[in-house]
């Protein structure tokens, strides 16, 4: 990813980088938490040691405080959830990433539907140029080559609901048991400002699927990882 900056941090340590630009911060001052926050952000280069801010974090700053666009995911994970979210400014894409929900091999549906752990307090602060926060959104969410379904199916919506954190619901007519048998997570995307958003079941192995809930029936149509993709880019498009 070219010319980013990571660093791992809590609301506290991305509080502190606000704040010094107002109000230089003193390391001593600091209680033990938020001087191993400065201290992060001193080895990313955004703070000086004498807690100012440097320019290379100036960009994202403005970034953050007047974002031209934002781009924002909200995934469902068993019965716990995560929020990816990205501040798109003029020179600088400003990411904030909890750990990735993508459904990796070897993560069995009950895996799946039994993660249970809360969000962490950490996070990924990631700066880069504005046109890689799409990348990194797609990587975060698992958009990527998979084989994908052909044709579309509709089921009751509180059965998928209880599907998602019990993998032992049973398939109801049709919809493929092979389908049904897999990993399931679920996730929404909006670009703002604008009215651009997705919802999407990840169904591991056997792709992703474009949801639309209209009580008491949702609606599921293939989504193969290029469109996901393209609608991504057309939000931000729209949005900026």
């Amino acid at each position: 990813m070219s010319d980013s900056t990571r660093v791992t941090l809590t609301d506290t340590g991305l509080r502190l980088l606000m704040g010094a630009d107002q109000d230089p911060c003193q390391r001593q001052e600091l209680d033990p938490e938020a001087a191993e926050q400065f201290d992060r952000l001193v080895e990313a280069g955004l703070l000086s040691e004498r807690g100012r801010v440097l320019p290379k974090a100036r960009p994202a700053l403005e970034a953050i405080r007047e974002p031209v666009s934002r781009l924002v995911i909200e995934a469902a994970v068993g019965r716990t959830g995560r929020r990816w979210s990205a501040a798109i400014g003029a020179a600088r894409a400003v990411v904030l990433a909890p750990p990735a929900i993508a459904l990796g091999p070897g993560v069995s549906a009950a895996e799946a539907a039994a993660f249970d752990e809360p969000p962490t307090e950490e996070f990924e602060l990631r700066i880069m140029e504005p046109g890689w926060a799409v990348v990194d959104a797609c990587a975060w969410a698992g958009i990527g080559p998979r084989l994908q379904r052909a044709d579309p199916f509709t089921l009751p919506s509180d059965v998928l609901q209880r599907r998602l954190i019990d993998p032992d619901e049973a398939a109801p007519s049709g919809v493929d048991p092979e389908l049904w048998a897999e990993p399931m997570l679920m996730w929404g995307l909006r670009a703002d400002p604008g009215e651009h958003g997705l919802l999407v079941l990840d169904a591991g192995a056997t792709g992703l699927w474009a949801f639309t809930a209209t009580q008491p029936e949702a609606s599921l149509v293939p989504l193969p990882a290029y469109e996901a993709w393209r609608f991504i880019l057309r939000g931000l498009r729209q949005a900026a």
